[in-house]
C-alpha cells in the first residue's frame, strides 16, 4: 500500500521504479521503499531541471529576438545630418512610449524597455483605510453637533 502512495504522487521514474518493484518480490518492494524511491525521485528532479532550463533559454531567446526587431534600422551618415544641427537634433525622435513595432513601450535610453506601472498590492488596503477614516470623522462631526448643549 505504501509503494502506491508513493508511485501516486511521484513522477515518471518513480512510478515506473514502483511499478517495476510491484511486479517483482517483496525484497523489491521493500528496496524501493528504502532506497528506489529517493533515486528515483531525485531522476526526476534533475528531469525536471533540465526541461526548466531548456525553457528558460527558449525564453531568452525570444527576448533577444524581440530586442533585434525593436531597434532602429541605422541610417546612412550622409543622410539627414544638416537636419539635426537645425532642428536641434530632434529628426526621428518620438515618444517614449513608442515602440518601433507598434507594441509595447520602449525607452527613449538605449532601446530597452521601461518598467509597467499599476496598482500595487498596498492600494487597496490605503483606500480602504482612507474611507474607514473619512467615515469616523464624519461621525464624530454629527455626534458632536448632536450633543445638547449643557444648561447650567
Amino acid at each position: 500500500m505504501r509503494t502506491t502512495q508513493v508511485m501516486s504522487i511521484g513522477g515518471p521514474a518513480v512510478k515506473a521504479a514502483g511499478t517495476k518493484a510491484l511486479d517483482g518480490t517483496p525484497a523489491d518492494v521493500r528496496h524501493f521503499l528504502e532506497v528506489g524511491q529517493y533515486e528515483a525521485r531525485a531522476q526526476d528532479e534533475a528531469a525536471e531541471a533540465k526541461r526548466k532550463e531548456q525553457e528558460k533559454k527558449q525564453e531568452q531567446e525570444q527576448e533577444e529576438q524581440k530586442q533585434e526587431e525593436r531597434k532602429p534600422a541605422p541610417q546612412p551618415e550622409g543622410e539627414g545630418s544638416g537636419k539635426r544641427a537645425a532642428d536641434g537634433g530632434a529628426e526621428g525622435a518620438r515618444p517614449a512610449s513608442a515602440s518601433a513595432s507598434g507594441g509595447g513601450p520602449v525607452s527613449a535610453v538605449g532601446g530597452r524597455e521601461l518598467a509597467a506601472t499599476g496598482v500595487g498590492s498596498a492600494t487597496p488596503w490605503a483606500v480602504g483605510g482612507s474611507a474607514v477614516a473619512l467615515t469616523a470623522g464624519a461621525g464624530l462631526v454629527v455626534a458632536a453637533r448632536r450633543r445638547p448643549a449643557r444648561q447650567d
